[in-house]
């Protein structure tokens, strides 16, 4: 099943909006931003030195998302990776801007991201990520010769399915109200199921810059938001009751942690995590 954002909220929801009234525009200009420290929870919000208002530019690729949605995260980090400039644009979910007759008529089934370019309007992220590697090929995020090509898609797809799914599942419990009760067996399950999948990623990467080859690819474009979303809810006071720590997970994944480090340090990358999280 492909894995794809469904945003979730505990509040009732107000009428649906008919203009998006609360989105930013901006651009990511590829010059580094300041490293963020990934093995603590950040306590202001940074510089966002490398974002520029855009409202002057004319840019045909936008790109319409929502914070903490990973699979538009992995979009972010795609454009940043392959230094392409576009205008974002950041959904109102709390106020259900996706459900609204202006955001349907960009994308009648109110999902994100969805990225136009021009005429055209994508809205599944593996499908954005198929265009962005035809519509600019340098650098590659999916090798270059049709084997590696293969090697990566199937990689992706099956961290959607599992490590992908799974962290969906534990993130849900534990930032819904009633969630952690309802599914405890469930979330622990989905906890046990990861377990091998993270060891052998960890060991790899303590021996390996990247996931695969000697340059971020495709790889660090979607287990990055996955790792990042597993150690954000790993931090909620009431993880441990389901057996998740989250400085136990930084203990047990040395190799992964350094990985985050290493992809926070490449240029435009800071400056794609999600700004609410940041609080």
């Amino acid at each position: 099943m492909p894995y794809h954002h469904r945003a979730t909220t505990n509040a009732a929801a107000p009428a649906p909006s008919t203009t998006i009234t609360n989105v930013s525009t901006c651009i990511i200009s590829p010059q580094a931003v300041p490293r963020r420290d990934h093995r603590r929870r950040p306590q202001q919000q940074p510089s966002w030195v490398g974002v520029k208002r855009a409202s002057r530019y004319n840019l045909a690729m936008k790109l319409y998302w929502g914070s903490g949605s990973p699979v538009s995260w992995r979009i972010q980090i795609a454009l940043a990776l392959k230094s392409t400039p576009y205008s974002l644009y950041r959904l109102n979910l709390g106020a259900h801007e996706h459900r609204g007759d202006a955001y349907r008529a960009v994308n009648p089934r109110g999902t994100f991201p969805v990225l136009t370019d021009g005429d055209l309007v994508l809205r599944e992220s593996l499908a954005i990520l198929a265009y962005l590697e035809r519509k600019q090929p340098t650098p590659p995020l999916f090798g270059e010769s049709p084997e590696t090509h293969a090697m990566v898609w199937q990689q992706v797809i099956e961290h959607d399915q599992g490590l992908a799914a799974d962290a969906d599942i534990i993130t849900r419990a534990l930032f819904r109200d009633g969630g952690l009760d309802d599914g405890t067996d469930k979330t622990s399950a989905a906890l046990q199921r990861p377990a091998n999948e993270l060891h052998r990623l960890d060991k790899r990467l303590q021996n390996n810059d990247w996931r695969s080859g000697n340059a971020p690819n495709a790889l660090e474009v979607v287990n990055y938001p996955t790792l990042q979303r597993l150690l954000r809810a790993a931090s909620r006071p009431h993880a441990t009751h389901i057996g998740l720590d989250a400085a136990q997970f930084k203990r047990d994944y040395p190799g992964l942690m350094d990985w985050a480090d290493r992809m926070v340090a490449l240029p435009g990358i800071d400056a794609t995590y999600p700004p609410h999280w940041r609080a």
